[in-house]
């Protein structure tokens, strides 16, 4: 049975492939191909029998080993005044559609809605379907980027503070909203405190920053700096002396700055403070160099390989350094 299904799936994708060189959408009906509807999303569709709401532009999904059909055929739409406000939003002149149910209570004429799936009816603020009590629909702002991904991120105004994690929302009520931030993607402040996973850290509020260690947009990682360290996530027994030990992990001092900023070397996996220069081994662990002339001559060798001068040369996941230079 299963491999049946498979096979009529084959069939099915070799399908869509001939619709998209005809320059059809690959989310189609059983009854024959049809199209997007709108630039604004990929789920939204009409043929000559109406609308279509298809997540993800995919006609099967499968759960549990077994396809199933995605394509959901929407009732009584007005196409005549049918506009699509967003990847999931859309509306004619009587009603305003989630998906492909409709969205009880909202007015069309007011109502609009953004990228993140956040929506507005003019007064009042919802996270897909969800209200948002008392956030402010003119003034709130987004902290953290929503894609297929990052499943986490925050919303908030000037007097609340939400959190969305996957589809559950939470009121967080231990920050102060109007200075609330966060660092990287799991690091949060406001004016008073820093803190990491519940715990509150010794990371100086006044000169806090972030080193960015992978550039890619979809997977941020990032390393949190002060003045004072370069700081590691690091698992710490608490309360080790007594029955309630726990591990969790905690935001801990690494390396002391010698009084300059950490920042990345250009180009490079490498960081430097002054005349300190930081690499990662080939083990995922942080070796620390001390250069012997000024660092900000680094000549760029590749992003693993820098020369500092003609007596030092460092290469990236090596135990120790490569010197001298004159002499290999």
């Amino acid at each position: 049975m299963l491999s049946k299904s498979f096979k009529i799936i084959k069939v099915l994708a070799l399908v869509m492939v001939l619709y998209t060189f005809m320059g059809l959408t690959v989310c189609s009906r059983i009854y024959g191909p049809n199209v997007r509807v709108s630039e604004k999303s990929n789920n939204y569709h009409k043929d000559i029998y109406g609308l279509y709401y298809c997540k993800d532009n995919k006609m099967f999904y499968t759960s549990a080993g077994e396809p199933y059909l995605n394509v959901f055929r929407m009732q009584d739409v007005d196409l005549s005044s049918l506009e699509i406000i967003g990847e999931n939003y859309a509306k004619d002149k009587d009603h305003v559609y989630y998906q492909n149910k409709i969205f009880d209570g909202m007015d069309p004429t007011t109502f609009r809605a953004d990228s993140f799936e956040f929506a507005t009816d003019g007064t009042n603020l919802y996270f897909r379907t969800t209200l948002l009590e008392g956030m402010n629909p003119s003034s709130y702002k987004v902290l953290t980027g929503y894609n297929l991904r990052n499943t986490k991120m925050y919303v908030k105004d000037s007097n609340y503070i939400y959190k969305i994690y996957y589809n559950e929302i939470s009121q967080i009520f231990t920050f102060d909203a109007s200075s609330f931030e966060t660092i990287g993607f799991d690091v949060m402040m406001d004016k008073d405190k820093i803190v990491y996973n519940n715990q509150i850290t010794d990371v100086d509020r006044a000169s806090v920053y972030v080193l960015n260690k992978n550039s890619s947009k979809d997977d941020p990682e990032y390393i949190i700096c002060d003045k004072n360290w370069m700081y590691e996530k690091k698992y710490v027994i608490k309360d080790s002396t007594s029955q309630n030990s726990k591990v969790e992990e905690m935001l801990v001092p690494k390396y002391p700055s010698d009084g300059y900023k950490f920042e990345f070397i250009k180009g490079t996996k490498f960081i430097k403070c002054g005349r300190k220069i930081i690499s990662e081994n080939e083990k995922g662990e942080y070796v620390v160099y001390h250069a012997q002339s000024d660092t900000s001559k680094i000549e760029f060798v590749n992003e693993f390989h820098i020369r500092i001068d003609d007596e030092f040369q460092i290469n990236h996941g090596d135990s120790i350094p490569i010197y001298p230079i004159k002499n290999q």
